[in-house]
């Protein structure tokens, strides 16, 4: 009689181990599914539209050499210029030497200036309009990661929804077009997102190269590596992951240390000298400004909030939503 109670029990017990072991396998399995061929060609279709809206907005809105004043950003110049001489001057100096008029050569992270020189070299044009077309084909690939990832927890409909709002927005197509940096840091950081945890090692290296960007996407970034240690997923994938992240960033911080004394350069000076208003003249800030930051306290105090919702309930969208809020 008991022989048979304990029988019972272990079997009860086997199999509430299977059921929660199946259903941890059909959570992972949800969260890791590579699209279909039906999503293949809707995110091509994204992918084309998108790029097909922003070159429509360099070439026949916006005066294609003009990146300065019509489309909001003199900065693209400063980023062609550390490109240009980057590749006639710096690279003849050292290792991947960067080289700027300003000496803000590193201010602005490493990837896109090398990239730049990259395609001066691959298209034999210093035309500014080139800078301008491949950060139009980075915004339509963050459309398309965009996408990917909101059909992969909300469904195929609110991803189209996100990628319809993302094709036409105005800010959007013309941001792209521009030739700035935050298409290409963006598109990679997305990606990386995108692919854990199917793809551990690949994930924590684009968004590495992200940090490389940027140095917004260093903080982005390492609120990331705290929602994969957070986030319910199998362990095994964790430790390749911030393998595939941790490696490149101390390289690149010895990178930086060899060029500029300081392996935080991109950190200390944006948030220092930029954030911080250390290079700005010290003036009182204007009605209109002070309006802009009451505004913006309240936009940080819900993002905050919505951060601190993400880790305690820890969802399977936790770092796409980390890196929204």
């Amino acid at each position: 009689m008991l022989g048979k109670l304990f029988d019972k029990i272990l079997h009860e017990e086997e199999g509430l181990v299977e059921m929660i072991a199946d259903k941890e396998n059909e959570i992972e399995k949800e969260i890791t599914s590579v699209f279909n061929s039906k999503d293949f060609l809707i995110a091509s279709l994204i992918f084309l539209l998108a790029l097909a809206a922003r070159l429509y907005s360099l070439f026949y809105i916006t005066d294609p050499q003009n990146a300065g004043v019509e489309v909001w950003y003199s900065d693209v110049y400063h980023h062609w210029q550390i490109a240009y001489l980057t590749k006639s001057v710096g690279l003849k100096h050292g290792f991947l030497r960067l080289w700027d008029l300003k000496g803000e050569e590193y201010f602005w992270c490493a990837l896109h200036p090398l990239i730049g020189s990259f395609l001066i070299t691959l298209t034999g044009s210093t035309s500014i309009v080139v800078f301008r077309i491949f950060s139009s084909v980075m915004g339509s690939f963050a459309l398309v990661f965009l996408y990917l990832i909101i059909h992969r927890h909300w469904g195929r409909q609110a991803g189209l929804a996100a990628s319809l709002i993302g094709l036409f927005s105005p800010i959007g197509v013309f941001s792209d077009a521009t030739g700035m940096v935050e298409p290409l840091g963006i598109a990679v950081f997305l990606a990386g997102i995108y692919f854990f945890p199917q793809r551990a090692l690949l994930s924590g290296f684009l968004l590495a190269l992200a940090s490389m960007t940027r140095a917004e996407y260093w903080v982005l970034s390492g609120l990331v590596l705290l929602g994969v240690l957070f986030m319910k997923i199998e362990h095994a994938k964790k430790p390749f992951f911030f393998l595939g992240y941790v490696i490149p960033i101390i390289l690149y911080m010895k990178y930086l240390l060899d060029w500029t004394g300081s392996p935080i350069y991109p950190i200390w000076w944006n948030y220092l000298g930029n954030a911080v208003g250390k290079w700005q003249a010290d003036l009182l800030p204007t009605a209109r400004q002070l309006l802009a930051q009451k505004i913006y306290w309240v936009i940080s105090a819900v993002s905050f909030i919505g951060i601190i919702w993400t880790f305690v309930k820890r969802p399977k969208s936790t770092l796409f939503l980390l890196f929204g809020f």
